[in-house]
């Protein structure tokens, strides 16, 4: 099939449209059918960024169907994000690798891309409230790699200190209820009736103000 260069872009587009509305249809085959084809196209412009993005989705769309082909397309995502020389891409594909490895219980792997998507947050500071969510992250991956309760604690606390300074319901509501899970897996219930408490109390704040915005 003859296309011509002006159009190619478009149909890349097209066709990755079109694999994200197979996937929010739960029609995942097909989601990856499009993605692939929109892909074929990405590939021909050269675009790193768009390669890195379309790289990224085919790898999260793969986890748990196919998992060699999800990490074929997990490296292509870093490696075409690193070549596009743009930090936020770059900073897109750690944070999907560190989502695909948690899924594939890859935790150290998952551990090592936080990192990198942390290094690069806290170097622009342009994201607070994502390093917030990637410290929760890590907490949660410290917690799998059954590292010492100091050191999940620490990350949990960061999170908190971040998300506070933001005044970040979403992502306080979320700390307070990964940490009520923590201590009671390490059965210290006293603590995990505070946090469970102070979750709670976050989940009814934000029913009411969306309930106000709603009004």
């Amino acid at each position: 099939e003859t296309v011509d260069k002006e159009n190619i872009q478009e149909l890349a587009i097209t066709l990755n449209n079109l694999s994200t509305l197979y996937y929010s249809m739960n029609n995942k085959q097909k989601a990856i059918e499009y993605g692939k084809r929109s892909l074929q196209y990405r590939e021909k412009t050269g675009d790193y960024e768009k390669l890195s993005l379309s790289c990224c989705n085919l790898s999260q769309l793969y986890a748990g169907l196919d998992n060699e082909q999800a990490e074929k397309y997990r490296q292509l995502c870093v490696k075409y994000a690193e070549q596009s020389g743009n930090e936020d891409r770059v900073m897109h594909s750690y944070i999907t690798t560190s989502v695909i490895a948690g899924s594939l219980k890859k935790f150290e792997l998952s551990k090592e891309y936080e990192l990198k998507a942390i290094s690069l947050l806290e170097k622009n500071g342009r994201d607070e409230a994502m390093l917030a969510r990637r410290y929760i992250a890590l907490a949660i991956n410290s917690g799998y790699l059954k590292e010492d309760s100091i050191t999940t604690i620490t990350y949990f606390n960061k999170a908190l200190k971040q998300s506070h300074a933001l005044n970040n319901k979403y992502n306080l509501k979320d700390t307070y209820n990964y940490l009520t899970e923590f201590y009671k897996k390490h059965n210290d219930y006293q603590k995990a009736f505070e946090y469970n408490s102070k979750y709670l109390l976050y989940i009814d704040s934000i029913i009411s103000a969306n309930t106000a915005t709603n009004i």
